[in-house]
């Protein structure tokens, strides 16, 4: 789906690329990703920059990246773990924090703009500027301002599909786009709409 320059450049910026930042986040804590990412990993009071893996489903794989550590500060890290294991004590805490970061609404905006974009390309002018869909258009004009409810979300199993859902017996009352593992609900088009929009 095309948009204008301005517009794809400005959504990029603005809304993708804090999603983007947020799937790297989620895969890295659900073992799905490959990719390092550099974290602040904290025992107790002392801190550590490093490189983090992913290693099997559960396990995770720490290394110090010297280029952005002060030496001493690793060397105490070091040895406060030495004590804590040779001690086996249990009395300890550590953090893991990422140094990448996003912004949840924005990162929630892409998603319900990618749908918005997707609905367009399927259904047309007629369903997309119908005035049930203006507090989007409004949304995504002034991303600041908070206004919608909750539409997109992330599930385990998404994947590239549009979906119906509604009452076994009645007509279907949303569409859900979906595109990786997150998920947006559009009020579905009536009938009268379909029909306008393939003629």
């Amino acid at each position: 789906m095309l948009t204008c320059k301005a517009c794809n450049n400005d959504a990029g910026a603005y809304f993708d690329g804090q999603a983007h930042r947020q799937e790297r986040l989620r895969q890295l804590v659900s073992s799905q990703s490959d990719r390092p990412e550099t974290v602040t990993f904290t025992v107790d009071d002392f801190p550590t920059r490093v490189e983090m893996r992913t290693a099997g489903r559960t396990g995770m794989l720490f290394t110090v990246i010297p280029q952005i550590n002060n030496p001493a500060a690793v060397e105490l890290t070091i040895e406060h773990m030495r004590v804590l294991s040779e001690t086996r004590t249990t009395d300890f805490r550590f953090t893991v924090t990422p140094q990448v970061t996003y912004h949840p609404d924005r990162a929630r905006l892409a998603w319900i703009r990618a749908a918005y974009l997707a609905a367009f390309a399927l259904f047309g002018w007629t369903y997309i500027l119908q005035p049930a869909l203006q507090p989007i258009r409004d949304q995504l004009r002034n991303p600041s301002t908070p206004g919608l409810p909750p539409l997109a979300c992330t599930t385990r199993t998404a994947t590239l599909t549009a979906a119906k859902s509604g009452s076994s017996s009645g007509p279907p009352s949303t569409r859900a786009c979906s595109s990786s593992q997150a998920g947006t609900a559009f009020s579905c088009p009536s009938r009268t709409t379909r029909e306008a929009s393939t003629n």
